[in-house]
């Protein structure tokens, strides 16, 4: 009977010995992940699909991403994955559409797109102009757009090469800042 009970109570605590060298493990985790700026997120979605509209009931943006992650910690940030934007100028019934294979929006409304970056706009004339680029700023609130990146815009019958962009989706204006190199063809 001794021997059983002796047996017993080593298995408990070997079991008890194993239960904490877990949960001290888990915890060296935790501290590491916090340590390294790793955070969970608070929500995430696939296949997400948000429309935004204004105070009078108009469409001003949608966009569209294959997964997103929210995180609300010091600073709110969402990322998301393949996102696709489409911002509507004021009375406008086509936008801009921009698509990336990265993006981030942040708490204070600016969206970072990165990654095989482009943007179609369609023209007063209706015709279509392409820009390409690896990194872009979108202002959501002011409709901003900004990079300092190499750019292509490639429309009917040219295409502008050079580096960084400045621009305002609602003045459907874009502006090529330095190194600009022209192609036009007939």
């Amino acid at each position: 009977m001794n021997r059983v009970i002796l047996f017993t109570v080593i298995l408990f605590g070997a079991a008890i010995g194993l239960y904490y060298y877990q949960s001290l493990l888990k915890s060296e985790i935790d501290i590491n992940a916090e340590n390294q700026g790793q955070q969970r997120p608070d929500y995430t979605a696939k296949t997400l699909r948000s429309r935004i509209y204004n105070q009078e009931g108009q469409l001003e943006n949608q966009i569209w991403a294959s997964n997103m992650k929210y995180y609300n910690g010091s600073m709110t940030l969402t990322q998301f994955d393949a996102p696709k934007l489409v911002v509507y100028p004021s009375g406008k019934r086509s936008g801009w559409t921009l698509n990336a294979s990265h993006g981030e929006l942040e708490q204070n409304n600016l969206l970072r797109l990165s990654e095989d970056v482009v943007i179609t706009m369609l023209t007063a004339q209706n015709q279509t102009n392409t820009l390409l680029t690896d990194y872009v700023d979108i202002d959501l609130t002011t409709n901003d757009v900004s990079s300092d990146q190499p750019v292509t815009v490639k429309g009917p019958g040219y295409r502008l090469d050079g580096v960084g962009l400045k621009g305002n989706v609602e003045q459907e204006h874009i502006e090529v800042l330095n190194d600009v190199k022209a192609t036009y063809e007939p």
